[in-house]
């Protein structure tokens, strides 16, 4: 099933009936009923307006990670491997493959939660309203890990691979920038050796292959507007790596181990880098694993 909501659907008739009360109550004492009865009749008819056409239960899920596909029909793939549609994004300019962020609304009707979780895994394509989407650059895997160029617009983010998570052949990633700059725009490498035997994690024993980050920035000259503690949601396209770790026997069907190696700083004399390499992750590559 989807993942949590972060907003539950309609309770507007509730809403407008407690802010009549208010409204009636607070203006009687104020001897102002003329103006009470305007600002009830306004609220009122906001609300019963944006009520109009969406009968039964609804619930609003926020920033999912999807991957546009057009067969059998233009659809954004969703991490728990359904999707979702509307026909307006029939007509949205996305292509396959690309990957977002996206807001949308789905109408439950009057089913309960238990006959929501049954419809939602018979029904493999959902008919939805989409608030927002947001593009998320995508990159390919390189097969030359990129560790040794020195670069001066090197950039050097935190990546937590705890935040990642798998849809449809693509690794969402989202590193964090301790001063981000409001003009600043990103160019990344991933990479990986193809040749290279699986590494043993010290800490946990787990085998997995090790993933290359490199970041490079520009910004506008005197741009003093700065966002700290910032995330930049990437994708990294692994399909490849997926395929290849199943065809040797280093996943299973439901999971690939990944830590990520990447510069934390410059060395002091500025001709090396200081390397971090993150704890071992499973990224789950289904959202129900077969044997649960």
């Amino acid at each position: 099933m989807f993942d949590k909501p972060y907003r539950r659907g309609s309770f507007l008739f509730g809403t407008a009936f407690f802010m009549l009360f208010r409204t009636f109550a607070a203006e009687k004492e104020n001897g102002m009923k003329r103006i009470g009865i305007y600002i009830i009749g306004m609220t009122l008819a906001v609300l019963l307006a944006s009520c109009m056409g969406e009968s039964g239960y609804w619930e609003t899920y926020g920033a999912q990670a999807g991957v546009v596909r057009l067969v059998p029909e233009k659809i954004i793939r969703l991490r728990d491997g359904s999707g979702i549609t509307s026909e307006a994004f029939q007509s949205q300019a996305a292509e396959e493959g690309d990957c977002c962020l996206v807001d949308f609304r789905l109408n439950w009707g009057d089913l309960d939660h238990k006959e929501q979780q049954e419809w939602a895994e018979e029904k493999e394509i959902h008919d939805a309203t989409i608030v927002s989407y947001t593009p998320v650059p995508r990159w390919e895997l390189l097969t030359v890990p990129d560790t040794a160029e020195v670069r001066r617009d090197e950039t050097f983010p935190t990546v937590d691979p705890e935040s990642s998570l798998y849809v449809d052949g693509y690794l969402f990633l989202f590193p964090e920038y301790n001063r981000y700059y409001l003009s600043q725009v990103n160019a990344y490498t991933f990479s990986y050796n193809p040749e290279a035997e699986p590494i043993v994690d010290e800490m946990t024993g787990l085998r997995g292959f090790e993933l290359y980050v490199r970041s490079r920035a520009t910004w506008i000259a005197g741009d003093t507007a700065i966002r700290r503690n910032w995330s930049v949601p990437q994708a990294i396209d692994i399909a490849d790596l997926v395929e290849q770790a199943r065809a040797k026997g280093y996943a299973s069907g439901d999971s690939l181990n990944i830590r990520f190696v990447y510069p934390t700083s410059f060395s002091p004399d500025s001709t090396e880098y200081t390397w971090e390499t993150s704890d071992m992750h499973t990224v789950m590559l289904k959202y129900r694993p077969d044997n649960l």
